[in-house]
C-alpha cells in the first residue's frame, strides 16, 4: 500500500489527518474486536463451553493490577535503634545509630551473619 505524500500538508490539514486516521483505527479496532469476540464464543458453544466459563479461564490474561507508578513498597524496619551507641567487640569502636543512612560496615555485617543488634549495644 502506498502512503500518500503528506509533506505538502499544512500544520492544520496534519492535525485533521490524524485526528481522521485516529478515528478509523478505532472504528477498526472495534470491528475486528468484535469479530474475534464472536469467533470465540461460537468455538465456546461449539465445544460445549458456556460464555462466562470462557471468560472464566481468560481472565489469568488480563493485566494485573499494579501499584501506581512512583509508588515505593515500605522500607524494611531498621534492625537498630535510633540514639543507640553499638560498639565492636573486636576493637572498640563505635557508632551511634540515627534514623536515616547506612548502617556501618562492621555491624551490617554481623547483622547480615544472623546477630541480633542487641548483642553489640554499648548502653
Amino acid at each position: 500500500m502506498a502512503l500518500p505524500d503528506i509533506s505538502r500538508l499544512s500544520y492544520t490539514e496534519l492535525q485533521q489527518l490524524i485526528e481522521h486516521a485516529t478515528q478509523a483505527l478505532n472504528t477498526k479496532k472495534a470491528e475486528e474486536l468484535k469479530v474475534l469476540a464472536d469467533q470465540y464464543a461460537l468455538k465456546l458453544k461449539a465445544a460445549g463451553f458456556t460464555l462466562d466459563e470462557g471468560i472464566k479461564a481468560v481472565k489469568p490474561y488480563a493485566k494485573k493490577n499494579r501499584a501506581p507508578r512512583g509508588s515505593v513498597p515500605p522500607p524494611a524496619p531498621r534492625p537498630v535503634k535510633e540514639g543507640v551507641t553499638y560498639r565492636n567487640p573486636q576493637n572498640g569502636e563505635t557508632w551511634t545509630a540515627g534514623t536515616r543512612g547506612r548502617i556501618v560496615g562492621w555491624l551490617q555485617e554481623r547483622l547480615n551473619a544472623g546477630s541480633p543488634a542487641e548483642e553489640f549495644e554499648a548502653n
